[in-house]
């Protein structure tokens, strides 16, 4: 028996059953992205990322942007991991060779397994551009530096938690060495001083922190910190010390204060000193207690004028080491009688006097209520000298002052009309 209907209708039904299946059968759903055309291009790095346009429900366990010197990168060359998550995103590519030609697209990863952008092309720059720069630094006094940084903003993604300076000596520079995060300057360019602790090489350099806690340099910069030291501490007597600082030269005035005192984290007395263009200069220490050890520490403040302007401008300042010296005890000082005058030390230590006593010291110099002391001429004073145990004394702090009556003891002893009395 033949049933050659029969079959033909199996075979219809056959057929209409599978089409109807291939017709019901769906893709596996994946992201669909868009390569986004890679932008500030320098010599290791650029930044791309990714429109995505729809996601159908799928849940994002990774997007980012991969590249390769060959075409059609995939996630395993080199890539950025930019988070989960919907959303588009802007992916820095770093880590480059300069002029460099690279392939890159983006990607996102599913549950579903990875989909891939269209895959663009871009050439790097040539060595020595960076989204950081280490734009200038000038050293403003002897150990204090200003320098000048920038870096190019591109997006939110991944987000700049953290920029500044570092600085090492003999070594190239990262944020773990000494570094400087107190920045003035708006979120692209910035400045910052950096005071040096030493007097040798060091280098400085831009860095940005970005949230996914990789760091990224600019160039290393050069700079030679000059000496600030306490390099001699003489005359020392029960109540005074003379100290000597030395230091590189500098264009801009500044002044000296001298702290010191018998501890070494609370330095109570202090002096000031106005000085400019020059490389070493005395200052003094006084109203000490004899048989006494003390702490010294100078600070230099400057005025910092920019170019172009005649006032104004900002202050920086340095600082030395500690240094420390010990006073001797009280001795020699004199009696106060004509046969055993008071040195000057002596008299200033035990001053004041209710009676009349002998002083034997060099006439240093003139004083007057109004302008102080004066140790170089002209001399204008007819009834004050200023007397010290040293003839060079060029301290106040260190002098007696000493009134003349008027007749032949102040026309004998007074600088105005005798100035080779000095």
């Amino acid at each position: 028996m033949k049933i050659i209907i029969g079959i033909g209708r199996l075979v219809f039904a056959i057929l209409l059953f599978i089409a109807v299946n291939q017709g019901c059968e769906k893709e596996d759903p994946k992201p669909i992205l868009e390569t986004i055309v890679a932008h500030e291009i320098f010599s290791t790095s650029a930044i791309s990322g990714a429109d995505i346009i729809t996601v159908e429900g799928l849940r994002l366990t990774a997007k980012g942007v991969c590249w390769s010197t060959t075409p059609e990168p995939t996630i395993a060359d080199s890539h950025t991991n930019d988070g989960r998550g919907l959303g588009n995103f802007k992916s820095l590519m770093h880590g480059l060779l300069p002029s460099t030609s690279y392939y890159y697209r983006a990607y996102a990863v599913t549950d579903e397994g990875v989909a891939y952008g269209n895959t663009l092309k871009f050439k790097t720059d040539i060595e020595g551009t960076s989204f950081i720069e280490t734009d200038s630094i000038s050293l403003l006094t002897f150990r204090t530096a200003r320098v000048y940084g920038s870096y190019k903003i591109w997006g939110n993604e991944p987000r700049v938690i953290r920029y500044g300076f570092c600085y090492a000596y003999e070594k190239l520079p990262e944020v773990v060495d000494y570094n400087v995060t107190q920045t003035m300057g708006g979120d692209s360019d910035f400045n910052a001083f950096i005071h040096f602790e030493e007097e040798k090489p060091a280098k400085v350099r831009a860095f940005v922190e970005m949230e996914n806690g990789e760091v990224f340099y600019g160039d290393a910069l050069n700079v030679l910190p000059q000496k600030l030291e306490i390099t001699t501490i003489d005359r020392i007597t029960f109540r005074s010390a003379r100290v000597l600082i030395e230091h590189g030269e500098s264009p801009y005035f500044f002044q000296t204060k001298l702290y010191w005192g018998t501890e070494k984290e609370n330095l109570d007395q202090v002096g000031y000193f106005n000085n400019r263009y020059v490389t070493q200069h005395y200052t003094n220490a006084w109203n000490l207690l004899p048989n006494t050890t003390y702490f010294v520490w100078p600070i230099i403040t400057f005025t910092i004028t920019p170019p172009g302007q005649s006032s104004g401008g900002y202050t920086v300042s340095d600082w030395a080491d500690y240094a420390s010296f010990t006073t001797p005890p009280v001795s020699d000082i004199g009696s106060g009688t004509y046969d055993a005058p008071y040195t000057i030390d002596g008299a200033l230590y035990l001053a004041p006097f209710t009676e009349h006593i002998w002083v034997e010291g060099y006439i240093v110099g003139e004083y007057n209520s109004s302008s102080g002391s004066r140790f170089l001429p002209p001399f204008n004073e007819e009834f004050s000298i200023l007397l010290a145990n040293e003839i060079d004394e060029a301290f106040g702090s260190n002098t007696l002052k000493v009134s003349l009556p008027s007749g032949p003891i102040s026309q004998a002893l007074n600088l105005k009309d005798n100035p080779g009395n000095k």
